[in-house]
């Protein structure tokens, strides 16, 4: 681990710790969601080594999620991981580290997918006291650099996203290119959200939540204007930061003076909030270890890998989630 900062990193080393690029292949790479935005981070990239940004006012953000079911998933903060070891990635090659916000939108959730709101709040505040522990227990040295946000502010952006998914949808059926993106909007609600309709509500909320329009509700909660958001997701969420990244592009009206970089992750690739007990994916952690050898389904074996070589074994994960469940 460096100790000292240095003064001078290069392009490659920057691009390394952004794309996880030398990492346990259990946990990396990042990909980029929209592979066209691949100048725009030489640009931000090389903006950093002339020094006329900081890498230090990089935002990584990551939206936790909620389910309908009133428990909570142990591998859940297997989706943090990545951007995680990006600050590790960064602190061990002495860089400035950006910083991670890490948002729990439980009252937009509880609205738009019929969850009781009580239920909600309960359900969230477990899972943010969870990670905030697996965060302290396992990345110290990162905690004043983490932000995990259980707040309630749907209503100070809610007319943002209601008008937002409106002219997403209008632009979807306007739009070729965009018609794919809605088609998988719809596949995925209804294997996720029971056909509630809210598809693009959630589209329009991830875009604001990470920060793509010009009212961005943790705005107060940084030190200044980031010089870059990257947001963090499973490939499930990739048609969501398509629309994010044509949100701030200006597709639905409006352009964003920040650049969003959506990154996607391995990890999650069945959403990490969403138990699957079809699958014996782990919601108590009685006999962890057992459960998590007995797993057959790919993708929740390799969040649970992906936690074991971060440094969270049956027994470290079992601990932490029996304090705050």
């Amino acid at each position: 681990m460096s100790s000292t900062l240095n003064n001078s990193p290069s392009a490659n080393d920057i691009q390394a710790c952004l794309r996880l690029k030398r990492v346990n292949t259990e946990i990396g790479p990042l990909t980029l969601a929209d592979g066209a935005q691949g100048p725009v981070v030489e640009t931000l990239v090389r903006s950093i080594v002339q020094k006329s940004h900081s890498f230090a006012n990089v935002l990584l953000t990551t939206g936790l999620g909620l389910s309908r079911e009133d428990s909570v998933p142990v591998r859940i903060p297997a989706i943090l991981i990545p951007g995680l070891q990006v600050m590790e990635q960064c602190k061990k090659r002495g860089l400035e580290m950006p910083h991670y916000l890490i948002y729990q939108a439980s009252d937009f959730i509880a609205a738009n997918n019929n969850i009781p709101e009580d239920q909600a709040q309960r359900v969230s505040d477990q899972i943010c006291a969870y990670v905030q522990e697996y965060i302290q227990k396992l990345h110290p040295d990162l905690v004043s650099s983490v932000h995990v946000i259980n707040q309630k502010r749907y209503k100070e952006v809610q007319t943002t996203i209601e008008n937002l998914a409106n002219e997403m949808r209008a632009g979807i059926e306007k739009t070729e290119a965009l018609q794919g993106i809605g088609k998988k909007l719809k596949e995925y609600e209804a294997r996720h959200s029971n056909a509630t309709g809210s598809a693009l509500s959630y589209a329009a909320a991830n875009a604001v939540y990470h920060g793509a329009t010009q009212e961005y509700p943790y705005a107060d909660i940084l030190r200044a204007p980031p010089a870059a958001v990257f947001p963090i997701g499973g490939l499930a969420e990739k048609p969501f930061f398509a629309l994010t990244v044509a949100t701030a592009s200006g597709a639905f009206g409006q352009v964003s003076q920040t650049p969003i970089i959506p990154m996607l992750t391995k990890l999650g690739s069945r959403p990490a909030y969403y138990a699957y007990p079809e699958h014996g994916d782990p919601t108590d952690a009685v006999n962890l270890a057992e459960k998590i050898t007995k797993l057959r389904d790919g993708p929740l074996r390799a969040d649970f890998a992906a936690l074991q070589v971060d440094g969270a074994d049956p027994l470290v994960l079992s601990d932490i989630f029996s304090h705050n469940l």
